[in-house]
């Protein structure tokens, strides 16, 4: 087993239960409890150390206590003061403090020991026994290899941050700022670069930072968690890559991680069989955060809600929506488009949040069919891949001219578009795409469902029959809902929109205008917002025949429910859409 082996830990999915004081045999051991875990003496069984600080006798001891069960039941013995030759740090006035790590720093397959200190300074300790049986009397030599002084409270960590192989350092401090010494050697004779603080996009650090890093999220890249003062946990996600990380904005306590009262310590160990969490913690005590679930399994599936396309309807139209089959309840997923058997359109769509949209108009006579290939990932970065076929209806056109045209459709499904001009469009019977085009039009959905496009000017569309979907487009329109269940989009302008018939759902977006909607019947009809909105983004007021829906943080008016009592409009009434 490589001797750095513990640091780097990889967990398929992170939570965490309630924590428990002082677990296995643990114990407090006065004030500023830093525990770190390595099998010291090579029997598979992770030991533990804890340094504590000043004040008093015990100030910047370091204490072991030996794992004497086994991997799947820890039990510590008794702690041992400062063992295997383990000296104090230099003395300070008022006591001391001791923040152990242990990795193997020479590539010799034996544990050697760090040890920040009050002073700022990092205290190297050689191992010099065996992988069996440790000593560390050959040391302290402060700040060997480079690494430099950081100020006060110096917190040592070590990860290879950067892919190369090489044990990189990374050093918290009072302050709050953490200094990243690469190493620039190698596996066997390391060489620590000069300082850089708070490296590779870190901010919003703590005071009284004490690093430690773990992969969260199964994705290969090593995370950061920080301990500090006010005794959080702060999590920033690598965002970045193996060779090359970037740190997100941090997390507080996060996957079920709590305050533990004043300085945190935290560090993750496989106590048990699984990835576990120790936080140290000023009172002296060791909080122990047992992961709550094992093995993340991957997504088994992946399924799209619709897979046809009318012929003719507009770039940007939604496809469908995906859904993801996966054996872990909660998990959340992602979804993207990935190269490989079935991917030869994958660059005519697009994917937003978990909906499918076409790039283009279709045209059937152009293309009847496209092939797509899309990826599902849970938080954890386990991933399933699916092919799909959007296969595009071809309808019956009707085409205007660039005058103001009357035009009738049949009993077929038509594809009727005026173009430019004041048309008057008639859908009659079948499954139609109506556009207006260019023009102030009139357009009249027939017995069908129908999509209705008004195009730019300021168009009067009538849903009549079936389930349609009515879209204003540009300009100051006039929508009526028909019969069926409508989908009501003004578009861009001040719109006039009225309900009707069945279940309708209106559409608002930030920044296009503010719609007049009529007949809203309290219980049958939705609001859909789009664009990212949600009703925790409104400011809903009014009176008893009016309700006014804003933008809580701009003030800009979405709507107006005429005749609509604002007393009885919540959350219920409101839909989350593209």
């Amino acid at each position: 087993m490589p001797a750095w082996e513990f640091i780097i830990i990889t967990v398929k999915k992170m939570n965490f239960s309630a924590p428990i004081t002082n677990p296995f045999g643990l114990t407090n051991l006065g004030t500023f409890s830093r525990p770190t875990f390595v099998d010291i003496n090579g029997n598979g069984n992770r030991d533990a150390f804890v340094g504590v600080a000043f004040p008093g006798l015990n100030g910047g001891n370091i204490y072991f206590y030996q794992n004497i069960g086994t991997p799947g039941n820890p039990e510590f013995a008794a702690p041992q003061l400062n063992p295997f030759g383990l000296t104090l740090p230099a003395p300070v006035p008022n006591g001391n403090f001791s923040s152990p790590t242990f990795v193997d720093i020479n590539g010799d397959s034996r544990f050697d020991a760090f040890v920040g200190a009050w002073d700022g300074n990092i205290y190297y300790y050689p191992n010099t026994g065996t992988p069996a049986v440790p000593n560390f009397s050959t040391g302290p030599v402060a700040n060997p290899f480079g690494l430099q002084n950081v100020g006060n409270l110096s917190t040592p960590t070590f990860v290879d941050i950067n892919g190369d192989g090489k044990l990189d350092a990374f050093v918290g401090s009072q302050n709050g700022d953490i200094h990243y010494f690469e190493n620039t050697g190698n596996a066997a004779s390391p060489a620590f670069a000069a300082p850089v603080i708070n490296p590779f996009g870190l901010n919003g650090l703590p005071l009284s930072s004490n690093p430690t890093f773990v992969d969260a999220n199964n994705n290969g890249f090593q995370d950061l968690f920080v301990g500090e003062h006010q005794g959080n946990i702060y999590y920033f996600e690598n965002t970045g890559n193996a060779a090359s990380p970037e740190f997100a904005a941090p997390v507080i306590n996060p996957f079920g991680l709590t305050d533990v009262g004043f300085f945190s310590s935290p560090t993750f160990v496989d106590i048990n069989g699984d990835l576990d969490a120790f936080v140290g913690a000023q009172d002296g005590n060791i909080y122990y955060f047992q992961a709550l679930v094992g093995a993340n399994q991957p997504p088994t599936g992946l399924d799209l809600s619709n897979e046809s396309l009318r012929e003719g309807v507009l770039a940007g139209t939604v496809v469908g929506t995906f859904t993801t089959t996966d054996p872990d309840p909660g998990d959340t997923f992602t979804y993207e488009f990935v190269n490989g058997l079935g991917d030869a359109d994958n660059a005519l769509f697009s994917i937003t949040d978990n909906y499918l949209t076409i790039n283009i108009s279709p045209d059937f006579g152009t293309q009847n069919s496209y092939d797509i290939r899309v990826q599902t990932s849970d938080q954890w970065g386990a991933s399933f891949e699916q092919t799909f076929t959007v296969d595009i209806q071809e309808l019956e056109k009707i085409n205007g001219t660039a005058g103001n045209n009357i035009l009738r459709g049949n009993l077929s499904d038509n594809l009727i578009r005026g173009l430019a001009g004041n048309d008057r469009i008639f859908g009659v019977g079948g499954n139609n795409v109506l556009n207006g085009g260019d023009g102030n039009d009139i357009i009249h959905g027939g017995s069908g469902d129908d999509i209705i496009y008004g195009g730019n000017g300021d168009d009067m569309i009538f849903g009549s029959r079936g389930n349609n979907s009515l879209y204003g487009g540009q300009g100051d329109d006039v929508i009526y809902a028909g019969q069926g269940d409508d989908l009501i989009d003004g578009g861009p302008g001040n719109n006039r929109l009225f309900s009707n018939g069945g279940s309708n759902t209106f559409v608002l977006r930030e920044g296009i205008g503010r719609d007049l909607i009529y007949n809203f019947r309290n219980g049958t009809d939705l609001i859909q917002l789009g664009g990212g909105l949600t009703f925790n983004d409104l400011d809903i007021s009014g009176g008893t025949n009016y309700t006014h829906i804003k933008v809580a943080n701009t003030g800009e008016f979405l709507a107006i429910l005429g005749g609509t009592d604002a007393s009885g409009i919540g959350e219920a009434n409101f839909t989350i859409g593209f």
